[in-house]
C-alpha cells in the first residue's frame, strides 16, 4: 500500500498505465548532463545532496513530489536534472 511504502522510505509515488508504483531510490538514474533524455523521463530540482560513504544521496523535487536518489556524482542543489526509471525496479502498489 502507499502508507506501508512511504513509512519504509519511498516517498515517490507514479502512475504508469493505470498501474501505482513506489519508486525505489535505486530504481532511478540522473541522465548525464548533455545527453538526450529518453521518452518517459522526468524532470526535477535538486533540494538537498549528501554524501553517504559510497554515493551521494539526492532528494529531487518531482512535480511537488520529494524522490530520495542515489548517485556517484554529486549535484548542486537547485540545478534541474532529468530522471530516469528502471521499470524492472518499480514496485507496484496493491489496493
Amino acid at each position: 500500500s502507499e502508507l506501508v511504502a512511504r513509512f519504509v522510505g519511498h516517498e515517490a509515488i507514479i502512475e504508469r498505465d493505470g498501474q501505482r508504483f513506489a519508486v525505489r531510490p535505486d530504481a532511478v538514474a540522473l541522465v548525464p548532463p548533455g545527453d538526450r533524455p529518453a521518452d518517459g523521463s522526468y524532470a526535477g530540482t535538486v533540494t538537498a545532496c549528501a554524501f553517504q560513504g559510497d554515493r551521494y544521496e539526492l532528494l529531487i523535487d518531482v512535480d511537488g513530489q520529494r524522490w530520495r536518489v542515489f548517485s556517484a556524482d554529486s549535484s548542486v542543489v537547485g540545478s534541474q536534472v532529468k530522471l530516469i526509471l528502471r521499470p524492472d525496479m518499480l514496485s507496484p502498489l496493491i489496493g
